[in-house]
């Protein structure tokens, strides 16, 4: 693709998968991605924050290679994976006197392994109300340069996420999703957030409650923001044949 402002860009990429057994895989896949600024990190001004109308664009390679490994009732897979990132826009600045300046100031080398299992308990357990267990972990290490300038986002990057789902079945047509997830960063400040979803089905309709941060957990996913609350949220679904 050709940008009349940085020429011509490309996204090879490459991948493969093979089979060793039945059930056993082993995959790998190489990449290139580019993101251009967004119009608030180009000409965004107020005497906090000041955009750049000279930004060039991000560019990463990534790689990643892994193991898929899956049976009856059963499942798990095993991944690493690397991002060599170059140009990072982000907003910094030299001291507290100085408004955060959208900048390609930063490289980042991502190092990273994740985990993950998958477990049906009916295809072991005749009665169960379980249906689907799904568990997850991540572990990231990044290295971070900015230079001699501090960095807004740089301590959001995340060093280990754990989350896991349950799906529950009620009566047969009550139908419960759990999922939980924890989330700790490399400045150290960690959370822990659980969302809900019920469902009734039946023919001709749906009936369903979403509870996100069941718990109300105070957090801030990114930058100086602080998340949403507790949010519920009900509806029905109709099911018309035409």
């Amino acid at each position: 693709m050709k940008y009349s402002d940085w020429g011509w860009e490309y996204w090879p990429g490459a991948e493969c998968n093979v089979e060793f057994t039945e059930g056993l895989h082993w995959f790998a896949s190489a990449g290139r991605s580019f993101r251009i600024p967004t119009f608030t990190e180009l000409y965004y001004d107020t005497p906090a924050n000041q955009g750049n109308p000279n930004l060039k664009p991000e560019q990463a390679w990534t790689y990643e290679t892994g193991i898929r490994w899956r049976e009856k009732g059963l499942g798990t897979n095993l991944s690493l994976f690397y991002r060599d990132e170059e140009d990072i826009i982000d907003w910094s600045r030299a001291s507290d006197e100085e408004p955060w300046t959208a900048r390609n100031i930063a490289e980042n080398r991502t190092r990273g392994i994740e985990l993950g299992v998958d477990f049906f308990p009916g295809a072991f357990f005749r009665t169960t109300f379980v249906s689907t267990v799904n568990v997850a972990y991540t572990y990231l290490d990044s290295d971070w340069d900015a230079g001699n300038l501090e960095s807004k986002y740089a301590i959001d990057t995340l060093r280990h996420q754990v989350h896991g789902s349950v799906i529950l079945d009620w009566l047969g047509t009550l139908t419960q999703v759990v999922k939980v997830r924890y989330e700790e960063r490399m400045s150290g400040d960690s959370h822990m957030v659980t969302d809900t979803r019920l469902a009734y089905k039946s023919r001709k309709y749906e009936l369903f409650l979403d509870v996100t941060n069941l718990f109300d957990e105070q957090y801030v996913e990114s930058g100086f923001s602080p998340a949403p609350g507790r949010w519920i949220v009900g509806g029905v679904k109709l099911h018309v044949d035409l």
